[in-house]
């Protein structure tokens, strides 16, 4: 139990504040109370003073109780608020239904000792059980991911069954996901003439199954490939039931001087083989500091493919990208140490040159080589050009985000002339990035305190039949004028100020509290959550993720959080870890504008996803383009190969749907079955 309590008192009286904080010391706590009377303080004392009880006096008013009880989730803290009355209404069960724990009436100072005790008991308790949990899992996580990464093929079994294996025991046999092996009898892994030995073995085993041991014994390899093995037997147990440890030892020596291929896609780009944009922006962020301090400069230069959405409506999106890999390659060659090229986004690449003065020149040999060329494309000759929008990197220069808007910007205005060039100049009165983002903080922060942020659900439709009601949540403001603002209208600036992080919490909360609401408690819906760079940028924040989702009691499988392709491949190490905390809850994953990349699967092998959700590159015009058929067909059979099951998103029309169909896709979703709404309404059961 706590023996000392800090406490946010919502009171108008200083007095009576000080009435309470007397009457809670004399149960046997010591006080620490701070008073405060408007959203202001209240807001600020709730980071700053890190409370463990809020008491809020009801006939105040200002703050409203609703906002309190918002700003504490919007918080993650789990602070207990007890609302403090000043007569017979209202009623207690009417508090709590608001979101406090009881109600006490000013005068009853022992039924006010009381409450404290018995809230600050359960409060300590819910703490003592959510680290108990915690401990839980990181242990298991902790066994889980050594068993994962041996080389030795480590399985479990049960009665004779495999319940548990790890890669290299699927890799052993020839087997490529969990699925194929479970409840599979070992006896069948073991060569025909040794099953008697095998079976005298786990008879004799089962029945003094103390202590590890060994069996040698030959087994079954792929290709009818037998091999004699020892194999170790040892007592263990999964979920708290009795099973066996079988442990098959690996020969050889391992290699501890190769890098991780994860290492590699921490700053490659597994498509093109050039640096990615994370390892961009971190060495923008570097030569900008020693551009401070050195006063030396350097060039970013951004290249983008003309007509590029002509090229790919010609060659595909595989082909675009097989095309975007050539020119990759030749800028590699064209592009001297210690100038770097990475790649920006789909059709753009990024140069950061040290010769500031020879830029120009740089960008027009570039430009002439690619010119010069045809590329061979999947039998295709493809003749394109570059046009480059550049500025410079400084001792005056602005922060990295500014620095990439400059260079964007006259990227836009060189594309719209074609293979030309712009260096980038400040027009008079124009807004710099940094000014924008400063008014989307505000937009955002006045929008959060007003309630003016929103949830929407989109509906995902099975078209292979389940009973299961899946929705999208989308995020959307509106404006103080009535209008909706999309996501896609300020998460740019989110993630560059360091919002996003926040609104994912937000949106984790929100959606929490309404999948643990009496209105949807009986049925059987998932929510797929979207993920920002925002949170994977800030590792530590996944224990907060995990508090949240034992602390709910929510049946962790109505949770699908999705990470988009671009944010994946520029927080590959990040991601992996938030996959294997996620799984270990018993929650899902989805990987969104799956496709993207050219060998989408090598990069979502990193996360084990459970969703692949294929973007509007490839489902907008399935039904009238071949090569975009045949991309998802092949996909879809990949996907289902490996045990994962794929959404096909912005389904606009009865074409797609029916294409799709004779496809076999799994789900769908998009404005022609239901644009997103505010209530979870789909009919299910009438769909499709």
């Amino acid at each position: 139990m706590h023996k000392s309590l800090r406490i946010l008192a919502i009171d108008d009286s200083p007095n009576d504040v000080e009435t309470l904080s007397s009457a809670i010391k004399a149960a046997g706590f010591g006080v620490s109370i701070v008073r405060v009377n408007t959203e202001d303080e209240f807001q600020q004392n709730l980071e700053s003073h890190n409370p463990n009880l809020i008491l809020y006096r009801l006939k105040n008013g200002n703050p409203s109780f609703p906002f309190i009880v918002d700003a504490v989730e919007l918080s993650g803290s789990h602070i207990p608020i007890i609302a403090i009355a000043d007569g017979p209404t209202p009623a207690t069960s009417a508090c709590m239904s608001e979101g406090a724990i009881d109600r006490v009436e000013f005068e009853d100072t022992e039924h006010l000792k009381l409450v404290v005790k018995r809230t600050a008991n359960n409060f300590s308790q819910w703490q003592d059980l959510i680290a108990a949990k915690a401990q839980l899992i990181e242990a298991q996580q902790r066994c889980s991911a050594l068993m994962d990464s041996s080389k030795d093929a480590i399985a479990f079994i049960h009665e004779g069954m495999h319940i548990h294996a790890n890669d290299a025991y699927l890799e052993l046999f020839g087997y490529n996901h969990m699925d194929d092996i479970e409840a599979l009898p070992m006896m069948d892994l073991v060569a025909t003439d040794e099953h008697k030995k095998f079976k005298t073995f786990l008879r004799d085993y089962q029945k003094n199954p103390d202590g590890k041991k060994d069996l040698e014994i030959k087994i079954l390899l792929p290709g009818d490939q037998s091999l004699l093995k020892k194999i170790e037997f040892t007592p263990a147990s999964i979920d708290g039931e009795p099973c066996t440890q079988v442990v098959i030892r690996s020969q050889g020596d391992e290699d501890t001087a190769s890098t991780s291929q994860a290492d590699y896609l921490n700053e490659y780009d597994i498509s093109s083989g050039l640096y990615n944009r994370k390892f961009l922006l971190d060495t923008l962020n570097k030569k900008l500091d020693s551009s401070e301090k050195s006063k030396d400069s350097a060039a970013l230069i951004l290249l983008g493919i003309d007509g590029y959405k002509d090229i790919q409506a010609s060659l595909g999106v595989i082909g675009a990208d097989m095309l975007f890999n050539e020119i990759g390659q030749l800028l590699k060659k064209n592009v001297a140490e210690p100038d770097i090229v990475a790649r920006f986004d789909t059709s753009t690449f990024a140069v950061i040159s040290q010769n500031v003065q020879g830029q120009e020149e740089l960008i027009k040999s570039i430009q002439e080589q690619v010119a010069d060329n045809f590329f061979e494309i999947e039998g295709k000759s493809t003749a394109c050009t570059l046009s480059a929008g550049a500025t410079t990197i400084d001792e005056h220069a602005p922060a990295v985000n500014e620095l990439i808007a400059r260079a964007t910007k006259s990227l836009d205005e060189a594309l719209e002339s074609g293979a030309s060039i712009k260096i980038y100049t400040p027009s008079q009165g124009e807004l710099s990035q940094k000014q924008i983002d400063q008014q989307w903080d505000d937009r955002l922060r006045n929008a959060l305190k007003e309630n003016r942020l929103q949830l929407v659900y989109q509906p995902i439709i099975s078209l292979l039949g389940d009973n299961v009601e899946r929705y999208n949540v989308f995020t959307q403001l509106v404006d103080t004028d009535g209008s909706i603002v999309p996501a896609r209208d300020f998460m740019p600036s989110a993630e560059r100020i360091g919002f996003a992080q926040g609104l994912d919490r937000w949106v984790l909360l929100k959606s929490l509290k309404m999948l643990t609401g009496d209105e949807v408690t009986d049925q059987n819906i998932v929510f797929f959550i979207k993920l920002t760079a925002g949170t994977l940028q800030k590792p530590e924040e996944f224990n907060w993720y995990q508090q949240q989702i034992l602390s709910h009691e929510i049946e962790a499988s109505k949770l699908v959080f999705e990470i988009k392709t671009d944010t994946l491949s520029n927080h590959i190490k990040a991601a992996s870890e938030f996959s294997r905390l996620i799984h270990s809850l018993g929650c899902k994953l989805a990987v969104d504008d799956f496709g993207s990349a050219s060998d989408p699967f090598q990069l979502a092998k990193h996360l084990q996803p459970d969703f692949l959700k294929i973007g509007s590159d490839y489902s907008k015009d399935i039904s009238s383009n071949d090569e975009n058929k045949e991309t998802v067909r092949r996909l879809i059979q990949q996907a289902h190969d490996n045990k994962q099951e794929v959404i096909v998103q912005h389904i606009e029309d009865a074409q797609q749907l029916t294409t799709l169909w004779g496809l076999n896709t799994n789900y769908v979703q998009g404005n022609f079955l239901q644009a997103p709404t505010e209530s979870l309404q789909y009919d299910f059961g009438a769909a499709l």
